[in-house]
């Protein structure tokens, strides 16, 4: 009989990257990783049955899964929430939620395990990023801002030499303001690291609504958060 205690799958269409990662009752993950624009409809499905049929699982066999829940591009993130749904529909697999940019900034963590505070950002429209800001403390996250639709020529208000920044649309902002700032590409994301979120979910796992870090969600209930500009949001350190 397979053992279920570590069967978790990771879902990742917040940007573009296309990240899927399983980890089995072995402690082995398979990841499977491709970035590029609309890619999400085609290849989040066939990535997430190469790695069921990898490891030998059915869904039946997961004790959890872990998706990007924003924010992100609208599709991708759309796409992500009904590929859950239907998996999950008439199952009792819990779902769990987590914050694109709190996994951004957990795998810059990983990445440089000396950083101390972390800036997670999203390619959005026009003149602007998602952008939060996290503070790094005994190996864990914690935010210092809300997530915010920012100027790019706002976040140097924010940002202290040494500082991490990790995430899309990097290369929009003017290097001046980034000059003393450790960069951490887009390589550095997947979601494999997403599972490592989920084995600590305890400390994410908020009561506060407004928080949204990690939250365990009802599948068919699952809506992204889009982070728009009528929703609230806090500014400087």
């Amino acid at each position: 009989m397979t053992q279920k205690k570590h069967n978790i799958l990771a879902l990742d269409s917040a940007t573009k990257i296309c990240s899927v990662a399983l980890r089995n009752s072995e402690n082995n993950v398979l990841v499977k990783k491709e970035k590029g624009l609309g890619i999400h409809s085609e290849l989040l499905f066939v990535f997430i049955d190469e790695v069921l049929n990898e490891a030998g699982l059915t869904i039946d066999d997961l004790v959890g899964v872990v998706v990007t829940a924003g924010p992100g591009s609208y599709t991708g993130l759309r796409i992500a929430a009904s590929a859950v749904k239907g998996l999950l529909f008439n199952r009792s697999v819990p779902l769990y939620g987590v914050n694109t940019l709190l996994y951004f900034a957990a795998s810059a963590m990983q990445k440089d395990p000396e950083l101390t505070r972390i800036h997670a950002v999203i390619d959005a429209r026009r003149v602007h990023l998602y952008h939060q800001l996290f503070t790094v403390k005994n190996n864990e996250l914690h935010p210092l801002t809300d997530v915010a639709i920012r100027k790019i020529d706002e976040l140097h208000d924010y940002m202290e030499k040494g500082d991490g920044l990790i995430g899309t649309g990097i290369h929009r902002i003017p290097v001046d303001n980034i000059a003393d700032i450790k960069i951490l590409d887009d390589e550095s994301i997947q979601a494999s690291v997403l599972i490592d979120l989920y084995d600590q979910r305890e400390k994410y796992l908020l009561v506060d609504e407004s928080s949204k870090l990690i939250q365990q969600v009802i599948p068919e209930e699952f809506n992204p958060h889009y982070y728009n500009k009528s929703e609230p949001q806090v500014s400087k350190k």
